[in-house]
């Protein structure tokens, strides 16, 4: 099982974020420990999006919150460790959705999700490519032609694409 592995350290505390994922059977399985002892452990189906485990651990202040974050999948996956809300170790951007932000995307239901992130994330770029790989020059084709190709590539690939991102949005939001 290949790992990823994130440290850090906070007074005199070891803290250790693992992510380790199989693609068959598919699995992931995320852990938090502190000083070489389980914190929290997290077992899921890939692909995983995005995951975070959390606990408390004693220091000479009093108990503080300690939360490990892994966004991404299996090899691209990242991991932050946060102490109190504040990034102490990992990666410093990772692809992870706050649920602030994931709840104002699902509020605006799929259309308002395909039209603000869909059309510009999936839509627009795979359409140009698109339109360039296959763009014949035949007599009469014109800018018009290109961007009808950009249209219709773009289009089609950004409902499919979408609907399946916003399917995974709205499951997160059910944990």
């Amino acid at each position: 099982m290949p790992r990823r592995r994130w440290t850090a350290r906070y007074g005199a505390h070891e803290i250790e974020l693992t992510h380790r994922w199989r693609l068959i059977p598919p699995k992931a399985l995320q852990t938090l420990s502190v000083d070489g002892e389980l914190l929290a452990a997290k077992e899921a189906v890939l692909p995983q999006l995005q995951s975070e485990l959390s606990g408390d651990i004693e220091t000479e202040d009093g108990p503080v919150r300690v939360v490990g974050r892994v966004g991404g999948r299996t090899i691209r996956a990242g991991g932050q460790i946060l102490v109190e809300g504040r990034r102490i170790g990992g990666k410093p951007k990772i692809r992870y959705i706050e649920d602030d932000k994931r709840a104002s995307m699902r509020r605006g239901g799929f259309l308002g999700y395909f039209f603000r992130y869909g059309l510009w994330t999936f839509g627009v770029p795979y359409g140009l490519v698109m339109a360039i790989l296959n763009h014949r020059d035949y007599p009469g084709a014109g800018i018009e032609d290109f961007l009808l190709e950009v249209a219709s590539y773009g289009l089609a690939f950004a409902i499919v694409m979408s609907a399946a991102f916003y399917f995974r949005l709205w499951k997160l939001g059910r944990r």
